[in-house]
C-alpha cells in the first residue's frame, strides 16, 4: 500500500474541547446569576430555587481545572508545570485582593491579623476563596492523580463525599467551630470533583444512564427542605449539590468527549 507523500496535508480535527467550552459559558452565567440575583426584579420567591440550580458552577470549574491540568501535565515536567500555574494565578489574585483591600479596608481597626485573615485568605472579595481552593488543588494535584490511579481510592473518595456533605450540609452545628470558620475553603471538600476531572481526562468516566437526569431536581428540593428546617449551611457543601452537579458535568460535558477520545485511541467500551 503506497505511503502518502511526506509533504501532503490532510485535514486535522480541531483539538478544541467544545463540550468543556459550553460548560464554561453556562458556569460563568451561573456564577453571575448567583452574585447579582438579589438585585434583579424577578419574583424573590423564585430566586433561591434558581440559585440552587446554578450551584453547579463552582464544581464545574474545579472539574474543568482538573481535566485540563491532567491533560497538560502529561506533556510537561510536573513540578515546573504546577509552579507555572501557581505563578499565573498569583497575578490576578494579588491585583484584585490589593484593589479591594484599598477600597474596603477599615483602616482604624486594621491589624496584621485582620490584614491576612480578612483580606488575603479567601474572605475578601467574592471570588477570592476560589483562588485559595485552586492554590491548594495545584499543590495537592500529585496526590489527586495517585488517588485517581486506583479504582478503590478514586471511587472511594467520590463516595465518601456524600456522607461528608450530609454531615456538613444537614448538621452544620455539630462540626468543630474551627472547621466552620474555614467555610468551603479546605481542599478535601473538592477532592471528588478533582478526581472526576482526572478520570474524564483519562477516559475512565463510566457511562451514566439517561434515566438518572432527574437527580438535578434534588437541588431545589434540598434547598426548600433545609430552608423550611432553618438549617443554614454552605450551599456548596450539600449532598444534593454534589450528586446533581457531578452528574450533570460528567454527562453533559464529558460523555461525548470521552467516547470520541476512546474511539480515536482505538479503545473499545467495556
Amino acid at each position: 500500500m503506497p505511503t502518502p507523500p511526506t509533504g501532503s496535508t490532510s485535514p486535522q480535527k480541531s483539538s478544541r474541547h467544545w463540550n468543556a467550552d459550553l460548560l464554561k459559558v453556562i458556569s460563568i452565567i451561573g456564577v453571575v446569576y448567583v452574585h447579582v440575583s438579589s438585585r434583579l426584579s424577578a419574583d424573590p420567591s423564585l430566586i433561591p430555587d434558581i440559585q440552587s440550580f446554578c450551584r453547579f458552577c463552582v464544581p464545574a470549574f474545579i472539574i474543568l481545572f482538573a481535566y485540563f491540568t491532567e491533560l497538560s501535565s502529561r506533556s510537561s515536567e510536573g513540578l515546573r508545570y504546577h509552579t507555572s500555574r501557581i505563578r499565573s494565578l498569583l497575578i490576578p489574585f494579588f491585583f484584585w485582593s490589593v484593589l479591594y483591600f484599598l477600597i474596603e479596608a477599615n483602616w482604624s481597626k486594621l491589624t496584621p491579623s485582620t490584614l491576612l485573615t480578612t483580606h488575603f485568605s479567601g474572605f475578601g472579595w467574592a471570588g477570592q476563596y476560589f483562588f485559595i481552593i485552586l492554590f491548594q488543588m495545584i499543590l495537592l494535584f500529585p496526590l489527586l492523580q495517585k488517588l485517581a490511579g486506583n479504582r478503590w481510592t478514586a471511587y472511594g473518595t467520590i463516595l465518601a463525599t456524600v456522607p461528608l456533605f450530609i454531615w456538613l450540609g444537614y448538621f452544620p452545628e455539630t462540626s468543630p467551630p474551627a472547621l466552620q470558620s474555614l467555610s468551603l475553603r479546605p481542599a478535601p471538600y473538592w477532592f471528588a470533583y478533582g478526581i472526576i476531572g482526572i478520570l474524564a481526562a483519562r477516559g475512565k468516566i463510566p457511562v451514566i444512564p439517561a434515566w438518572t437526569l432527574p437527580l438535578v431536581l434534588l437541588l431545589p428540593l434540598e434547598n426548600h427542605l433545609l430552608s423550611d428546617a432553618w438549617i443554614r449551611s454552605d450551599p456548596y457543601l450539600r449532598p444534593a449539590v454534589f450528586l446533581g452537579s457531578g452528574h450533570r458535568h460528567t454527562r453533559l460535558s464529558f460523555q461525548n468527549a470521552i467516547q470520541h477520545r476512546k474511539h480515536s485511541l482505538g479503545v473499545e467500551d467495556g
